[in-house]
């Protein structure tokens, strides 16, 4: 694999992975709008269609669900990975901006689920240049032996996700704030420890090269059917 291939390749699934990440967030974040709009003042307008953020929450859970298994497909080249994060990522798009249509419409702003969407269509734009026929064929032609960059891959897009997760209070308090009290802080301690472990094992696939090994142990050729 020639390093434009590569480059572009790992950025994909860091991307990939990003995107994974912050959708799930989103999706568990909208929770209490779904499950409890009348509680909150400022959500009462929001009660009658519960029902239909009820359905965001779930298939945004599962969107993001799917791009964790995407992820894996790509950082191993299995045939299958590109087609699916494709679909993934569409299908993404599409809840996200369902979702974020109905909360401008009702509250004046669509964040944070604009940042998903917005992630979501620059991961599709970074994966459709893998396209390019000769990065394309340079992913594909690359020797399964060298699991360095697989590795590589992988603990940069944890230790990414890792860290977006711990500051999702920062990105998503803004929207989140309620009488100054930021609501993402219910899921304050979650949030962390699930950044951290992230992070850490980002950092160690990246310090220990003998994890890189197994990580990218036997890729096969990512294609397109």
């Amino acid at each position: 694999m020639n390093t434009m291939a590569k480059i572009l390749w790992v950025i994909a699934i860091i991307l990939i992975g990003l995107t994974a990440a912050i959708t799930l967030v989103s999706g568990i974040g909208t929770y209490c709008v779904a499950w409890n709009a009348e509680q909150y003042a400022e959500f009462a307008n929001f009660e009658p269609y519960k029902p239909l953020y009820k359905a965001i929450v779930v298939l945004t859970i599962m969107v993001a669900l799917v791009a964790v298994v995407d992820v894996y497909g790509m950082i191993r080249r299995k045939k299958w990975a590109y087609l699916a994060t494709l679909f993934t990522l569409i299908a993404g798009i599409v809840v996200g901006g369902t979702h974020v249509y109905y909360s401008t419409m009702l509250r004046g702003t669509g964040m944070p689920g604009t940042v998903r969407v917005y992630l979501s269509v620059l991961t599709l734009v970074v994966l459709l240049l893998l396209r390019i026929p000769g990065i394309w064929q340079a992913i594909n032609s690359g020797k399964p032996s060298a699991g360095s960059g697989a590795g590589t891959a992988a603990g940069l897009a944890m230790s990414v996700c890792g860290l977006a997760v711990v500051a999702t209070p920062m990105w998503a308090g803004p929207t989140h704030t309620s009488a100054g009290y930021n609501w993402v802080n219910v899921l304050l301690v979650p949030l962390i420890v699930g950044g951290v472990v992230l992070m850490l094992a980002g950092i160690s696939l990246l310090v220990f090269p003998k994890l890189q090994v197994r990580i990218g142990k036997r890729p096969q050729p990512v294609t397109a059917h």
